[in-house]
């Protein structure tokens, strides 16, 4: 996956502006929605961008190899490391797994 698309896809305008977000001392987060087509399927699901505000950075991708839309796949983008508080990590779940089961269920496409 491209930067440029990470960065449009989440809502920043530019690679400075998701620099500057990414090293605010600040931890933060930021969603995006996607749709999955598949075999006659429509999937809408929601992704995670996460920062701890240090240069750390992960994705929270929903419809993982393993688990399909009951879980998620994370990565570490440009970064060795990301710290993030079980708070945190609890809110970005419930908010990832609220969404994707009310519209993770695969729906005919019209």
């Amino acid at each position: 996956m491209s930067d440029f698309i990470i960065y449009k896809d989440y809502g920043f305008e530019d690679k400075e502006e998701y620099q500057r977000w990414r090293v605010s001392f600040m931890s933060a987060v930021t969603y995006k929605h996607k749709t999955i087509e598949e075999e006659g399927h429509v999937t809408h699901l929601l992704d995670c961008l996460y920062t701890d505000g240090d240069d750390g950075v992960m994705e929270f991708t929903s419809m993982c190899d393993v688990f399909d839309e009951e879980g998620v796949s994370i990565q570490l983008l440009d970064c060795n490391y990301c710290d993030i508080s079980f708070k945190e990590m609890s809110s970005i779940v419930r908010k990832l797994k609220k969404v994707n089961s009310q519209t993770g269920k695969k729906k005919d496409h019209e």
